[in-house]
């Protein structure tokens, strides 16, 4: 693992006209209706709630071409994961160790992990990675875990945490753009990029009857960072329940909570023994929609109720295969 991020300084730098430019993103998904290719979305929560294994959980959905939470259809490929955390090394490959041992790495996709210090400055390094590339100049060592990153040619780029990549303020309207266009200079235009950001307000609904924060106030009280990116995901601890707040769609239905399952061995998510969960285990095993909402139907959940989630879940289901088959077709 490369500590060595780049470029580090106390001085301001100056900007130039590529730190703003919008970057042309594509129709093609990586994840449905959330992360499309050129793309980027933002996973936060509060400290501890469970971000980590989401985005583990994400790498996988990823890596395997399996869909995310068992509700997003995903594409496959390769994935790079990048740390600035506050902790010490050991620590984060100590976290780490659980999803090793429980299989994290398919045998489909490749996996970049690298962990940097926590003074990094993208928008330094990024200017640096502008002024090399086309040119026959030797990069420097400092700057090899971005030729590294190029060369795993990941589709998907994680970056934990946003807050620890620059020491712009998160609350200048201008920094947004500045820093998300910094990284997609480093990562190249193909790749979507998934950052999370640690979110210390209270934040969106529970499924108990708590009112519902207003998803403007829940990334660090400014809308700028969320009206950039595709799509954007809340997760929260409810004592020892996880929810999931699909709180940004690029397309699709809007705004959707449900809760999701830890799984203590492996620890990544699930969608749990829920009538989604035993819904889509019978449908993968080729039982008939009809049949599965017949047997999931009970007198809280009634057929008609049954027959709107199965449906729900066949959508996902061919999504998954659509997007399989564009993919064949792409390497043919």
């Amino acid at each position: 693992m490369n500590k060595d991020f780049g470029a580090f300084s106390d001085q301001p730098i100056s900007c130039d006209i590529h730190d703003f430019l919008d970057i042309e993103i594509s129709e093609t998904w990586i994840l449905k209706d959330f992360l499309p290719f050129g793309g980027k979305m933002l996973i936060w929560g509060d400290t501890n709630a469970g971000k980590s294994p989401l985005v583990a959980t994400l790498a996988q959905s990823v890596l395997s071409g399996t869909p995310f939470l068992r509700k997003i259809a995903t594409a496959q490929g390769n994935v790079a994961y990048f740390m600035f955390p506050d902790m010490s090394l050991q620590e984060w490959q100590d976290r780490w160790e659980p999803w090793r041992l429980g299989g994290f790495l398919p045998e489909r996709g490749q996996f970049y992990t690298n962990f940097h210090p926590t003074n990094a400055r993208i928008d330094a390094t990024a200017k640096q990675v502008r002024e090399l590339q086309g040119t026959k100049k030797e990069w420097p060592s400092h700057l090899k875990w971005v030729q590294d990153l190029r060369s795993y040619d990941p589709i998907l780029v994680i970056v934990d945490v946003i807050t620890q990549t620059h020491d712009r303020d998160m609350n200048d309207g201008l920094v947004p753009k500045l820093i998300y266009n910094a990284w997609r200079t480093v990562t190249g235009n193909r790749p979507g990029i998934v950052f999370t950001h640690h979110e210390r307000k209270a934040l969106y609904a529970t499924l108990t009857g708590k009112k519902v924060s207003d998803p403007k106030h829940s990334f660090s009280g400014h809308m700028d960072w969320l009206n950039l990116v595709s799509g954007g995901i809340e997760i929260a601890k409810e004592g020892n329940r996880f929810l999931v707040n699909l709180s940004k769609e690029r397309k699709g239905d809007g705004t959707t909570v449900f809760p999701i399952h830890l799984n203590t061995e492996t620890m990544l998510f699930d969608i749990g023994d829920n009538h989604w969960g035993r819904a889509w285990k019978m449908l993968e095993k080729g039982v008939e929609p009809d049949e599965v909402a017949m047997k999931i139907c009970t007198e809280d959940f009634n057929l008609t109720k049954a027959q709107k989630l199965v449906g729900q879940v066949v959508k996902v289901l061919d999504a998954q295969a659509e997007i399989r088959r564009e993919q064949n077709v792409a390497l043919v």
